[in-house]
């Protein structure tokens, strides 16, 4: 699944999470692994309860170990609390699930930048350029890295066609 695609998905999820449960917290514990993921993003939106989220999509995972959403999901929640070592574990699964996807790889290269694995780093953000070169965090990941590694030249490169594309 692209990137795009997985984003769309997301939103679509968030607005059905948000139609379905308007202004109340879900009473019935849900059945299915879309149902937690739906939860989840719920939970995230409307409490800014990432813990809660959290709990939904390793439920979602539990019912579906395959499900390369709630993967990157779970791999997205746990970058932002700053867990970089379970968000690379979760977009690994994800990506040997869904290699093409540039999502994983951009994600999974900003849990490396954070640990200060810049070479991991600057793979994953020259694959996930491969795969979607018209996405400028992408680049503006890559400049990053570049700048970290050094090469200043490059970093600029980066920057000002990451400028270009927003």
């Amino acid at each position: 699944m692209g990137g795009f695609m997985k984003q769309s998905l997301l939103l679509f999820f968030l607005l059905i999470s948000l139609t379905a449960f308007p202004q109340r917290k879900p009473r019935n514990l849900p059945s299915t692994a879309v149902e937690y993921i739906i939860f989840a993003c719920s939970a995230f939106e409307q409490e800014h309860d990432t813990a809660r989220a959290l709990d939904y999509v390793s439920e979602a995972i539990k019912l579906d170990s395959n499900n390369s959403f709630a993967l990157s999901l779970r791999g997205m929640l746990y970058y932002l609390i700053g867990d970089f070592s379970d968000a690379i574990s979760d977009f690994d699964q994800a990506i040997f699930l869904d290699s093409p996807d540039p999502f994983n790889y951009l994600y999974r290269g900003r849990c490396y930048y954070k640990q200060g694995r810049y070479q991991k780093a600057l793979l994953d953000a020259d694959k996930a350029i491969q795969l979607d070169p018209f996405n400028a965090d992408h680049y503006s990941l890559r400049a990053d890295i570049k700048e970290e590694l050094g090469d200043i030249a490059g970093a600029e490169t980066d920057r000002l066609q990451a400028a270009k594309m927003e």
